[in-house]
């Protein structure tokens, strides 16, 4: 094979496809442990009530229970692909 600038791009083209490749046939398990949540805003809040108590069928008096609200924001930021 003659090294010159022209076979040295075309290598390089088919080690990139073959990488993408083998990227995209990969298996993925993020999904055991986060979920994809779309965004169309700057931000996304999220709150929820923590210290929630058992349930328990209502029989009689209701029997008031001490929640605490929380709430935290994810700020979107975008981000690119870095080349070396």
């Amino acid at each position: 094979m003659l090294v010159n600038k022209q076979s040295i791009q075309a290598a390089s083209v088919s080690l990139k496809t073959i990488l993408n490749k083998t990227f995209a046939e990969a298996p993925s398990s993020w999904q055991k442990i986060a979920m994809k949540v779309p965004s169309t805003t700057g931000q996304n809040d999220y709150a929820w009530l923590s210290n929630f108590p058992d349930m328990r069928r209502w029989i009689g008096a209701k029997q008031a229970k001490s929640l605490v609200a929380c709430k935290y924001s994810v700020v979107n930021e975008d981000f690119e692909t870095r080349r070396h």
